[in-house]
């Protein structure tokens, strides 16, 4: 009984003296991001209105802003330059701000609606992503205060200044990422396929067919693979080898820009693996 009344006295002082400490910073991290959700809204809210007034160049520039303000931002948070949010903001919010100078004779002026879905996309992502540090925090907490055993307390609540997360590794959480943007992909291709009634690569009597197999809104989602192979060399990082899921994923990536007989998309694929195993190997920072 004294020993385990000993590990309490010591549970509790060190509470004291790491909690403040560890609440300023936690503090300090939320009000962080509190801030930049209000600019995200800010500046999308500026992009929309310039935008319905016909200021499609300063729309981009508030998208430009904004996507690079995000990025370093999430840069200096992780120290790192390959943060998932970083990187989900340039590619988003910069296509967004590209799309609004309506480069092609096929794009048309977005709806209220596109342009909502657009900001809830990078909106929700967010606060999965930053909300889950303080989901596993609050339990983390939770299980401190009731647990009285300090072995226990060893074992389940880590005391230093480290985020507490959910109990994925990060080769699982890139499988999770990699698993959901493919799905997204061949779910909105199979919808926009049966809609339109043809595929691309299969069709014989439809010049130009790609140019015109696009849902407005849909389509977006429809190329959401180009970022697979992208994530492939990071979660090579982290297994340490080439696995069956992996070939697997970069086979399925690859093969719908060939099933829309789209050039681009295939060369950009390729560009985006190859840039990501070049990062990886220099081992920027």
């Amino acid at each position: 009984m004294e020993i385990v009344k000993e590990a309490e006295r010591i549970v509790e002082n060190l509470q004291k003296t790491k909690g403040p400490a560890l609440n300023g910073k936690q503090n300090h991290s939320r009000n962080s991001l509190f801030f930049d959700l209000c600019l995200y809204t800010v500046l999308y809210g500026m992009a929309y209105l310039l935008k319905e007034k016909g200021y499609a160049v300063l729309s981009f520039f508030c998208f430009l802003i904004l996507s690079l303000y995000l990025f370093l931002r999430e840069r200096e948070r992780e120290g790192s330059s390959v943060t998932l949010p970083g990187l989900f903001a340039l590619g988003l919010l910069l296509g967004e701000g590209v799309a609004t100078l309506q480069l092609s004779k096929l794009s048309s002026p977005w709806t209220i609606h596109t342009w909502l879905s657009f900001y809830l996309a990078y909106l929700l992502f967010y606060l999965g992503y930053h909300g889950r540090t303080y989901l596993s925090e609050f339990a983390a907490s939770r299980s401190l205060k009731n647990t009285k055993i300090f072995s226990e307390e060893v074992k389940k609540v880590d005391l230093s200044d480290k985020k507490y997360r959910w109990n994925f590794t990060e080769g699982q959480f890139l499988k999770l990422c990699i698993l959901g943007l493919l799905l997204i992909s061949y779910f909105s291709f199979a919808i926009e396929a049966l809609a339109l009634g043809y595929i691309p690569l299969f069709t014989e009597h439809t010049p130009h067919a790609y140019s015109y197999f696009h849902l407005k809104g849909l389509h977006y989602f429809t190329t959401l693979f180009v970022l697979v192979p992208m994530l492939l060399p990071f979660l090579y990082q982290k297994e340490g080898s080439l696995k069956l899921f992996s070939g697997i994923s970069l086979f399925l990536a690859l093969l719908l820009p060939i099933l829309l007989v789209s050039r681009f998309q295939l060369l950009f694929s390729l560009f985006l693996f190859v840039f990501s195993a070049l990062y990886q190997g220099l081992r920027i920072r």
